[in-house]
């Protein structure tokens, strides 16, 4: 019995961990992916929509985490609703994708474990509230070089957790006096 007990304790802890694995790479062209220590690295650049999807589509298979999703340089003007559904992102970015429209549940389904967001160079005019407000464990969020015009009342509520805010190279010239509060609520 003691020899059970051993084996269990140096071996039986690895049994519930996954290990993490990239698709096949012809499933996720022209996407790449690359296995890091904390999970998958995946880059999609200059493509559109009907590829990342396909690519998304081939990474929900892997069950693996991903740490670094980044969609630069991409035909991406809206993020759809539940894109990433079945999907675990640590760290999106999507950036210089002509992104003007953040549908409310397009972040949803990976608000749990997101903990930076990067949304800069894009097309916002205004800070995509509603997708963001379930985002409990966002850290760091950069909205730089948008053209968001105006931070309306409570434009980061349920951020909760944020400690890095960038908006630096926006079109703001009206901030409502309400536009921070529900940061640390």
């Amino acid at each position: 019995m003691n020899v059970w007990i051993v084996f269990l304790l140096c071996f039986g802890s690895g049994l519930a961990q996954t290990i993490a694995r990239c698709p096949n790479p012809g499933d996720i062209r022209p996407c790449s992916c690359s296995v890091k220590k904390n999970g998958l690295d995946v880059i999609c650049e200059s493509t559109d929509h009907g590829h990342i999807n396909k690519a998304l589509t081939a990474l929900k298979q892997q069950n693996s985490v991903i740490f670094y999703l980044k969609l630069r340089h991409n035909n991406l003007p809206k993020l759809p609703g539940f894109v990433f559904l079945g999907l675990v992102v640590q760290h999106l970015a999507i950036h210089n994708s002509s992104l003007a429209t953040v549908e409310e549940n397009s972040l949803s389904s990976i608000a749990k474990g997101l903990t930076q967001l990067d949304l800069s160079q894009n097309s916002l005019a205004t800070v995509p509230s509603p997708a963001l407000a379930n985002l409990h464990a966002l850290i760091i969020l950069n909205l730089n070089r948008n053209k968001i015009h105006e931070l309306r009342s409570k434009s980061f509520a349920g951020l909760d957790t944020l400690e890095i805010l960038s908006l630096y190279e926006n079109k703001i010239n009206s901030i409502d006096p309400d536009a921070f509060k529900g940061l640390d609520e």
